[in-house]
């Protein structure tokens, strides 16, 4: 998302009257607009999409969007089909600095989505100025006159009160989404779960309750070879087979109980420590865009 800064200069040559000379362009100005402008409607894909959230690459985003719109002066004078197709592609690597994608598909929907919230923060943005009168438009562009720091108001305060209306619209989103730190073997895994509370699965040798996650999300803990053993037999050191029982079927996965676990929910700062039985997915299919399905109660 672009806000070009456009401050006026006049020359007061003729007593009474101002003529409009000429546009200039502050590059720090652009890259701070666009750097909280970026940060927002980021902010909004990771709600509407539930996407994990990272200190480090959300603000490293920002970061590469404020640069992108000095570069998107020069890109705007092109054909607007090429224009568009480097904004979509800009749009695509954004999200993957954003946010962990773990597939190219998940990458485009939090493109696309980045690309929605940008268009409605944009228009609520249009919707003040217009209704305030002071604006202008020309060959379909939006011109308005405002100082940056009104600027940098009017997205701050639009911003919150759209993050605002997405939380309440979502309801208890928080608690659909949950983080694990798996400990095993001396190795470590993060997963970003779907919570459901229909998930009443429990181990029948630990009488722990039971995560289920797809094996690619688990290739940080195993190697593939060990994978493709669970596949022929779900038993073997450590792996205990569990009957699982749901509406697609009956069918037996391959379990482990890891030697630490660390759960969160998503959007809280602290985790706990807890222990879990964790059902190995052999199938490769997606939770929801999620690592896996874990029951609510643990969180």
């Amino acid at each position: 998302m672009t806000f070009f800064s456009f401050p006026r200069v006049y020359n007061p040559s003729r007593k009474g009257r101002r003529r409009l000379e000429e546009t200039v362009i502050y590059a720090d100005v652009l890259f701070v607009i666009n750097f909280l402008a970026d940060g927002i409607c980021l902010a909004m894909t990771a709600l509407l999409l539930g996407r994990p959230f990272a200190w480090g690459r959300f603000t490293g985003a920002c970061v590469l969007g404020g640069l992108y719109s000095l570069a998107a002066l020069p890109i705007n004078g092109l054909h607007p089909g090429v224009a568009f197709l480097v904004h979509g592609v800009f749009a695509l690597f954004i999200c993957f600095a954003a946010f962990p994608c773990k597939s190219f598909s998940s990458a485009v929907a939090s493109a696309v989505c980045f690309f929605v919230s940008c268009s409605l923060l944009g228009g609520a943005i249009w919707a003040i100025y217009s209704l305030c009168g002071a604006y202008a438009s020309y060959n379909g562009v939006f011109y308005f006159e405002a100082s940056p720091v009104a600027l940098l108001c009017s997205l701050s305060v639009t911003g919150i009160l759209l993050l605002f209306c997405i939380l309440k619209s979502k309801g208890r989103a928080r608690a659909r989404h949950g983080e694990l730190k798996l400990f095993y073997r001396r190795r470590e895994c993060a997963l970003f779960c779907l919570a459901d509370s229909g998930n009443l699965l429990c181990c029948p040798f630990t009488g722990l309750p039971v995560v289920i996650v797809s094996s690619n999300a688990l290739l940080a803990l195993f190697e593939k070879s060990e994978l493709d053993a669970m596949r022929d037999a779900p038993v073997g050191k450590g792996i205990r087979p569990i009957p699982v029982r749901g509406i697609g079927g009956s069918t037996v996965l391959p379990s482990f109980v890891p030697d630490r676990c660390e759960v969160r929910l998503f959007g809280k700062k602290e985790y706990k420590s807890t222990r879990l039985c964790i059902a190995v997915d052999l199938t490769g299919k997606s939770f929801g865009g999620c690592d896996g399905i874990a029951p609510t109660n643990i969180f």
